[in-house]
């Protein structure tokens, strides 16, 4: 079998080399630009009309593009043998893989049979300790266990979760046995109260049914008695109301002899009380009227005495009114007419002219409060 796999290698073996010459052709080109730049890189077109100097410029350009073309050729070709090479080398990888591919799926196979095995057998153990636990589980909850949300507990015999697995058959039967003793004595226990219970519920219905027919033999003394009193209550409820209808008569009549003679007084009050509002209402209306005057002519003397201190204050300052009018006056009429003979002095004259106005203007103004 292996002496097959070498013949396949060795039938589909292609050779295929990668040589590159780019870092020597990098280093010449190099070389080459740099001549190119020291003998092209001043060129300058100083004047856009100089066509010999336009020419030589052109021409150096088209040998710089000459050897640009040049290098992408050379870079191309060396891309191209680049990817052959590739395309070869992972033609040959994929073969060769091939060869040894199926024999590592085989031994693959046989070894997951093993594991398969393992792991069939783990999860029988797992079932069966699974159906061990779960039965054990039902054991002790059929002995009266009870579980709390961390461990089953029964009186001071408790066990976890997962420590029901680790227990020993025997171990496990004596738990058990210890469980089932205290869930005989707690069913013995409950057997006997639910007995002493019983007996007490017979011996009280027994007193509850003597009871009651002390009671059945009461009530219906009670309801002799009662109908004999409701027929004397009968006929004496009927002398009540005749009696009371006599009264209230009698009653009825002082009432209404009372309410016309209260009605007759209360008349009377009302009377009185209008008459003396009405008295009340015409003198408060009186007050009010000379209230009002009072206050009339109280504000016109304050009015007059107002209007006589701003008059007196007038008074007090019209000397300097009439003195702050002359001044404006004076300063008006003291101009002097300035022949001047640039315009812009005659300019500067007429807005100094006219801050004057505005000035005696705000004057004149301010003057006029006093």
């Amino acid at each position: 079998m292996e002496n097959t796999a070498e013949q396949k290698v060795e039938t589909a073996e292609q050779k295929v080399e990668l040589v590159t010459t780019l870092p020597v052709k990098a280093r010449e080109y190099v070389l080459a630009i740099n001549q190119l730049k020291e003998q092209y890189g001043k060129l300058e077109l100083k004047d856009v009309t100089d066509k010999k100097q336009y020419e030589v410029i052109r021409d150096a350009r088209i040998d710089v593009k000459k050897v640009r073309i040049g290098i992408e050729k050379f870079c191309k070709a060396e891309r191209d043998a680049a990817n052959a090479y590739i395309k070869a080398n992972t033609t040959k990888e994929k073969e060769i893989l091939s060869l040894i591919s199926p024999l590592e799926n085989y031994l693959t196979q046989e070894e997951k049979k093993w594991e398969d095995e393992q792991k069939r057998l783990a999860d029988i153990e797992k079932r069966k300790a699974e159906e061990k636990a779960m039965e054990r589980t039902k054991q002790i909850i059929a002995v009266g266990f009870q579980y709390d949300g961390y461990q089953y507990r029964l009186e001071n015999m408790n066990v976890g979760r997962v420590e029901i697995e680790g227990y020993t058959d025997e171990q496990w039967e004596n738990l058990v046995s210890g469980g089932q003793i205290i869930q005989n004595r707690i069913k013995a226990e409950a057997e006997e109260r639910e007995r002493i219970a019983r007996e007490e519920a017979e011996r009280i219905a027994k007193e509850r049914e003597e009871m009651e027919a002390e009671r059945q033999r009461l009530k219906a003394l009670a309801d002799e008695q009662e109908a004999r009193a409701a027929e004397l209550a009968r006929k004496e409820a009927e002398q009540a109301e005749k009696e009371r209808l006599e009264a209230k008569a009698i009653q009825d009549e002082a009432d209404r002899i009372e309410r016309e003679k209260r009605e007759a007084i209360a008349k009377e009050q009302r009377e009185a009380e209008l008459e003396k509002a009405r008295k009340e209402a015409a003198e408060q209306a009186r007050k009010d009227e000379a209230d009002r005057i009072e206050r009339e002519r109280l504000a016109k003397i304050e009015a007059d005495r107002i209007a006589a201190e701003k008059e007196a204050a007038k008074l007090a300052k019209a000397p300097d009114k009439k003195k702050l009018e002359l001044y404006a006056m004076k300063i008006l009429t003291s101009q002097e007419v300035v022949d001047l003979k640039s315009k812009e002095a005659k300019e500067i004259c007429t807005k100094f002219n006219n801050k004057i106005i505005e000035a005696l203007n705000w004057l004149k103004t301010e003057t006029e409060k006093l």
